[in-house]
């Protein structure tokens, strides 16, 4: 079930961060890839985790419907993987989606902010940094 959202206490950009990379392994930012979007959802994986790989074809294939539905959404992954080619390697399974870069800070920061203590793991943020729903994994599943 859907949680009530929550005010936010900082900036979207400055939660999710600036900096991200894209399926080709290029260079994004907030400002290409994640500002102006209504809901912005941040997608804890890693390619080792047997849940991971059940849930994260669903997914894609939401954010996909939504994207064609003309729905502003934007998807973060945040790599729990244990090398940078095995996090790019599931990157480019995901469908259109962009990834905080791998070992970069932002990625504990978020860990720690959204008190992630397993994956996989998904939050809804809204476009002035509110959450949406802090166990939208459960949503997205329903």
């Amino acid at each position: 079930m859907a949680e009530a959202p929550t005010k936010a206490t900082s900036s979207l950009k400055d939660i999710v961060g600036d900096s991200f990379i894209n399926q080709k392994g290029d260079a994004v930012t907030f400002a290409d890839r994640v500002e102006g979007n209504d809901v912005v959802m941040v997608y804890f994986s890693a390619h080792w985790c047997p849940p991971c790989r059940g849930f994260t074809p669903i997914l894609k294939e939401v954010y996909e419907a939504w994207k064609k539905d003309g729905k502003k959404v934007e998807c973060i992954f945040v790599s729990s993987d244990q090398s940078e080619d095995a996090m790019k390697e599931y990157l480019a399974s995901m469908g259109d989606w962009i990834a905080v870069k791998f070992g970069d800070a932002q990625v504990a920061k978020l860990k720690e902010k959204f008190d992630v203590k397993g994956i996989p793991f998904l939050v809804a943020l809204g476009a002035n940094g509110e959450t949406l729903d802090a166990a939208a994994r459960g949503t997205v599943q329903s």
